[in-house]
């Protein structure tokens, strides 16, 4: 029984990681498609990269929020609800 809990941990925590980590990469993609896009687009590299400030500025203020819910609410609640949140965003855009 301890076994199979211990199984069910390790792939939850790893669904977590790989949720978190999906979330993360829609951040840093910009730089790898850089010279793609601006070359489909015809925009400058300063349009472009202005174009990730608001996703920056966003997790910037987002970690403030996320802090003060972490200390009321626990990591878990948080975290539980944060990936279903980019679960169910990624399935309805994606």
């Amino acid at each position: 029984m301890n076994r199979i809990n211990n199984r069910a941990t390790l792939a939850a925590v790893l669904l977590g990681c790989f949720m978190c980590q999906a979330g993360l990469g829609c951040g840093y993609i910009f730089g790898a498609l850089l010279k793609h896009i601006v070359a489909e687009f015809e925009w400058s590299r300063a349009a472009f990269s202005l174009s990730a400030a608001p996703l920056l500025l966003a997790m910037g203020g987002g970690q403030v929020l996320v802090g003060q819910m972490v200390e009321r609410a626990g990591a878990r609640a948080v975290l539980s609800s944060a990936v279903l949140l980019l679960g169910g965003s990624l399935m309805l855009f994606c």
